[in-house]
């Protein structure tokens, strides 16, 4: 009988520990993202472009909080970059100067399309994703806005697209 109850309490203790530590991993830490403007146009941030939509829906959809206040938009475009154009060294140097996670950052050319013999071929547009804790990126693609399957083309949507990355990140433990 002594047994049982030191079984009993034993097991009483350990299932205590067990919840406990399953409460405090239940509270992950909701990352931060800023996403900059993919095509130039001089009214940031108000004035959205299409891909830059695109991924605020996407990392909305994942449970990022994106980051649109003015007090960070003002700190960005105080510093002397073109947020469309950015760079990788350019990136790190406004993530030094504002609290976020993620600077999501890219372009694509003002021409949507180029002719390539016959055919009118769509430009890919780069995206990185640059970690400012580990002031690295951690996402570079090139998304191609229509893809060949045989004879058959595929049209991707930039809201397919921009959803691609950011599950991609998702796999890589970002969430």
């Amino acid at each position: 009988m002594r047994k049982l109850i030191q079984i009993s309490f034993l097991l009483y203790f350990s299932l205590l520990a067990i919840n406990n530590a399953q409460q405090n991993t239940s509270n992950p830490k909701i990352l931060s993202v800023v996403i900059m403007p993919f095509l130039d146009d001089q009214n940031y941030p108000y004035n959205m472009d299409v891909i830059r939509e695109s991924f605020i829906r996407a990392f909305y959809q994942k449970g990022f909080a994106v980051v649109m206040d003015d007090s960070t938009w003002s700190i960005i475009l105080d510093q002397d970059f073109n947020p469309s154009k950015l760079l990788k060294d350019d990136a790190l140097l406004i993530s030094e100067n504002i609290t976020v996670d993620l600077i999501v950052f890219g372009a694509i050319s003002i021409n949507q399309s180029k002719q390539r013999g016959d055919f009118y071929t769509p430009n890919p547009i780069s995206v990185s994703i640059l970690d400012t804790h580990k002031k690295e990126l951690i996402v570079k693609e090139r998304m191609e806005p229509r893809e060949r399957w045989g004879l058959m083309w595929r049209n991707f949507s930039f809201d397919e697209m921009a959803l691609r990355v950011v599950n991609q990140l998702v796999a890589m433990g970002y969430k």
